[in-house]
This record gives structure tokens, C-alpha cells and sequence, in this order.
């Protein structure tokens, strides 16, 4: 029986599984990132979301959002950015960004931020991996609406029926015009 792209023989077989192993990553998972785009284009909006590792609701304790809020603040003003909405969930957080004149990479930025949220919570008690590895992005387009999506951020919580819960939101949404 003949595998999917295989030519007849085996040396075409061969040479069509070489030409799939740019491919593998050999055991790191293959980066989110669009290749060859340059992620710190100049006043690019940006939308990114970052999960805590094992979804775990680290977000919920005492604090937590209050420190993760900070380091998402100082992240952003130390890698060129402009923070224009966030929000933050028991298990994950959003933003709204956009690139200054000279902004840091993307991956740089939430590198950063990660680093300085888990130093933060360290501080609070908090023992091992706060966040799951990498993160999703979505560079939005020059037609797209910045306002449309940050409202969308700022209903997340209303969605997840969270507000609803009588818990609090104080310092976990915000959203600048």
C-alpha cells in the first residue's frame, strides 16, 4: 500500500518526509507567530491573550490581579507600548496594545510581563509556574474596529457570567479612548 505523496518508489518517499522536516519542531511546539511579519511594526494595534499554566484561577486570590495589573502597566510603558484596554480572568488575561514610534517586539513585551508578574506574585506566595508557555496574538488590520474589539475585552467577564457572581472587578477591566 502506498502512503499519501509517496511517487512509487522509496527514495521519492523519502525525499517528500525530508522536505516536511523543516517542519518539526523536535519537541518544542512550533511558534504563533506569522513568519517573516515584523512584530514591532510602529503604532501596530494588537490584540493578545495569555493563559495561566494548567488554567489554573490564580487571578481569584488576594492581590494577584492587583500585581499582575502593575506589571502589565510598567510592561508595556518599558517596551514602547500603549495599553488601551485589559482585562483579567481567574485563569487568563486580555489586552488591546499598540506599538509607540520605537516599540519593543511583541514576544519581547509579554516576556517581560510575564517576568515581572511571576517575580510580583512570587512576592505574594505564590510557588512555581504562574503562566502557560506563549501566548496568542492577533495583529489587527488597518480596517478592523480598535473600539469593537476592546469592548469585546471589557465584556469577557459579562460573557463568562463572572460580574453576575457578585465578584469583584475593581483594577480587572479597564479601557482607555
Amino acid at each position: 500500500m502506498r502512503r499519501p505523496g509517496e511517487t512509487g518508489s522509496r527514495t521519492g518517499w523519502l525525499r517528500a518526509r525530508a522536505d516536511r522536516s523543516e517542519y518539526k519542531t523536535f519537541g518544542r511546539s512550533r511558534s504563533l507567530r506569522l513568519p517573516g511579519f515584523d512584530y514591532a511594526q510602529p503604532y501596530r494595534l494588537f490584540y493578545v491573550t495569555v493563559c495561566s499554566k494548567d488554567r489554573q484561577r490564580v487571578f481569584t486570590a488576594q492581590g494577584a490581579c492587583a500585581v499582575t495589573r502593575g506589571s502589565l502597566v510598567e510592561s508595556c510603558a518599558r517596551a514602547g507600548y500603549r495599553l488601551i484596554a485589559y482585562c483579567v480572568m481567574p485563569d487568563h488575561g486580555h489586552a488591546l496594545v499598540q506599538g509607540g514610534p520605537e516599540p519593543a517586539s511583541l514576544s519581547s513585551w509579554v516576556r517581560r510581563f510575564k517576568g515581572a508578574s511571576q517575580q510580583a506574585m512570587r512576592k505574594l506566595g505564590f510557588a512555581g509556574k504562574i503562566w502557560q508557555r506563549g501566548f496568542f496574538d492577533r495583529v489587527l488590520r488597518d480596517y478592523e474596529d480598535a473600539v469593537a474589539l476592546g469592548e469585546y475585552i471589557l465584556g469577557n467577564p459579562v460573557r463568562a457570567a463572572w460580574w453576575s457572581s457578585g465578584a469583584s472587578t475593581s483594577g480587572r477591566v479597564w479601557w482607555r479612548r
